[in-house]
């Protein structure tokens, strides 16, 4: 009886690590970016894990783009690069003209 006792809790602590693991419990949150009017947010379910507003002086915005763990936001002639977990600044890219869209595709646009 011992023996299929441990196997019964090891079964059950194998399906408890499976079920923290799966629901994400084990790492940072990871939000979900939202370009809403000119805010940018980023959400997990119902809460809010950060925002950046832009003013209308900026210019237009394109976005967002995630790749991995990172944000990409066009805001006028700027690339902004974010933090998808805390939002914190990773970098900047300022092009000669607008950003008018932002693809994650890898091909090369003429």
């Amino acid at each position: 009886m011992n023996v299929r006792r441990g196997g019964v809790r090891r079964g059950r602590r194998s399906a408890l690590l499976v079920g923290l693991l799966t629901a994400g419990l084990t790492g940072t949150a990871q939000g979900t970016a939202v370009l809403e009017d000119r805010t940018l947010r980023s959400e997990n379910g119902a809460q809010l894990l950060w925002s950046r507003s832009y003013p209308d002086a900026l210019g237009s915005l394109s976005g967002p783009l995630e790749v991995g763990e990172t944000v990409y936001l066009g805001v006028g002639p700027v690339v902004f690069a974010y933090s998808s977990a805390t939002g914190t600044p990773l970098g900047r890219a300022d092009l000669p003209g607008l950003v008018t869209s932002l693809d994650a595709s890898g091909a090369l646009c003429a």
